[in-house]
């Protein structure tokens, strides 16, 4: 069964709208990672053992943009802990925050 379809009878979020006024829009299933552009789906990221010819297109209503795909972290589909917190808490101060300049309005 196609979990992407051309079409549906009912929208209930708009991906498109979203976009359109700025925010950052992602679908994630069990087998990949979608992102929402402002004209097409794009590829991100796809889980370990999967063939993106064999195990996307062809299970979907249309074609995504397929560019730049990374594999999504193996982690996420082995049942034990991630040990996340030694990545982002225990981090150095300068590892896990950002400034950009851009992303900021100001008045």
């Amino acid at each position: 069964m196609q979990k992407f379809v051309p079409e549906v009878e009912q929208i209930t979020f708009s991906g498109q709208l979203s976009v359109e006024v700025g925010q950052t829009v992602l679908y994630v299933t069990e087998r990949c990672v979608f992102r929402c552009g402002p004209n097409a789906l794009e590829l991100t990221e796809v889980a370990p053992g999967i063939d993106i010819e064999r195990d996307i297109p062809k299970q979907m209503g249309f074609l995504p943009i397929i560019e730049k795909v990374k594999a999504m972290d193996g982690r996420l589909f082995r049942p034990e802990l991630m040990r996340l917190r030694s990545e982002f808490l225990e981090a150095s101060l300068v590892d896990r925050v950002s400034f950009d300049a851009e992303k900021i309005s100001l008045p």
